[in-house]
């Protein structure tokens, strides 16, 4: 796949547009085209509980790239919230962009009261969504950030069910994409 692709982007629970604008232009600096049409990307990237909105008939030479997607299921999701919420909370520190942390809970909050029905049907859907039933596609990386509240640190016996998939683990937490997007386009350009 060319560095020309074309890059989607599938975002999760209380999060958009403005979340991803680092994302999307760190690709175009690469030179990747965005589009919001998944049928037409070469690249779909899913974050978080995006992963519940991937289409089920991906092409055979698209790439998926699920990020932290939320899968533990030895963790109720209550106690997953509440250390997504503390790991928001300890994010939100001086040696972290303050300020940027600050701005990106406040569009959650904004996104989860603009965006109620789609963010009720997430909560729902996270408390039956299987990961290892998920993955057909045979272009598929599996990214776990290694502070994650969400997605299990176990997911060897993802490779039994998927032999392709490939598993990545980068540093940060749950929303690093969203603010440090060049580990991603790294990762992309040295995994195709």
């Amino acid at each position: 796949m060319s560095k020309h692709a074309t890059v989607t982007i599938i975002y999760g629970f209380t999060e958009g547009a403005w979340h991803g604008k680092r994302f999307r232009r760190v690709f175009r600096e690469h030179g990747y085209s965005v589009t919001e049409r998944a049928a037409e990307a070469d690249i779909i990237i899913a974050h978080s509980a995006g992963a519940f909105y991937v289409p089920k008939s991906l092409r055979s030479d698209q790439l998926l790239i699920l990020i932290d997607p939320p899968y533990w299921p030895e963790r109720p999701i209550m106690l997953r919230s509440r250390n997504m919420v503390l790991h928001m909370i300890q994010s939100i520190r001086k040696d972290n962009h303050p300020f940027y942390q600050l701005h990106k809970t406040v569009h959650n909050f904004v996104y989860l009261v603009r965006h109620q029905a789609l963010n009720r049907e997430m909560i729902r859907h996270a408390r039956t969504f299987d990961l290892a039933a998920e993955l057909k596609h045979p272009r598929t990386i599996l990214v776990r950030n290694r502070h994650d509240p969400w997605l299990t640190p176990d997911l060897e016996h993802l490779k039994l069910i998927q032999p392709k998939l490939r598993i990545r683990q980068l540093p940060g937490g749950h929303d690093d994409c969203w603010h440090n997007p060049q580990r991603y386009v790294n990762l992309l350009q040295s995994d195709i």
